[in-house]
């Protein structure tokens, strides 16, 4: 008789991690009991696939907020013959969901490069990093392999954006060096933008595109957060870039009942 070939435990736990970060608000404390009890299966899986349980345990460190401890995982899990389309992916989503914009950008640029990326989930990525340029090639490139897009999301709002951003003076780079300072806030506060992909639109009256982060927090907390983000583009000299950026509060129920105890920060 034959049987399915069970998974190994690193590939279990990526799955239950990918669930969680789907999901995730904030990031989690390393000496939370999840991060531990991933943490210690995964290193028990290093002598079936240690280049996985490797990459795995980058993975896990980003849902910690910790970039550099990642990176460090997935040169190891290189070293030890992991998959490197594997690596190279998650490395960018890393990069994206903890809010290094410009080095996700660099990731995602040299991933279509090599072809190597899904151009669906690509191209709304590359928009919200600020990558109007990319996002209006790897465009035109699905066009001409003929992928289907409008299944995945709302394209024609991003190709209204990338048809009006992309021929910017403005290259995306410095786009995602003004990005560069949402993520600062973001990690500041030990958050993720929560969503499949933050909110990018074009405003007519302006010209500018915008960027918005749906956060886990009151709407008067998000307001907060926007005002440091603004400090921030003040002093970095970014404010003629044009791209508005600004934070989202979902926490309205918790928000309106403090109104109503008079207890509204």
């Amino acid at each position: 008789m034959i049987a399915p070939i069970p998974k190994a435990i690193s590939e279990e736990i990526i799955d239950q991690m990918k669930d969680f970060i789907l999901s995730a608000t904030r990031f989690l404390d390393k000496d939370d009991e999840r991060v531990i009890a991933w943490g210690d299966q995964l290193k028990k899986s290093m002598f079936a696939k240690p280049g996985h349980a490797l990459a795995c345990l980058g993975f896990l460190e980003q849902i910690c907020g910790d970039a550099d401890r990642a990176d460090e995982y997935y040169e190891r899990a290189l070293q030890r013959g992991a998959d490197r389309d594997l690596v190279d992916e998650w490395r960018g989503v890393t990069y994206s969901n903890l809010g290094y914009v410009s080095k996700a950008l660099k990731q995602f640029v040299w991933l279509g490069s090599e072809q190597r990326l899904n151009l669906p989930v690509g191209i709304p990525t590359a928009v919200t990093l600020g990558g109007f340029k990319l996002a209006r090639r790897l465009l035109g490139e699905a066009e001409k392999m003929n992928v289907s897009l409008d299944n995945y999301g709302d394209f024609g709002t991003i190709r209204r954006l990338t048809s009006e951003m992309a021929d910017s003076p403005v290259e995306d780079a410095k786009f995602a060096e003004l990005l560069d300072l949402a993520g600062d806030v973001l990690r500041d506060h030990r958050l993720f933008w929560t969503g499949l992909y933050p909110i990018a639109d074009f405003d007519e009256f302006t010209g500018w595109a915008s960027i918005r982060y749906e956060v886990d927090v009151t709407p008067d907390y998000a307001s907060q957060m926007n005002r440091e983000f603004d400090d921030l583009v003040i002093a970095k000299g970014l404010h003629t870039v044009p791209l508005t950026v600004g934070f989202i509060g979902t926490r309205v129920d918790d928000w309106l009942a403090t109104l109503r105890t008079g207890t509204a920060q």
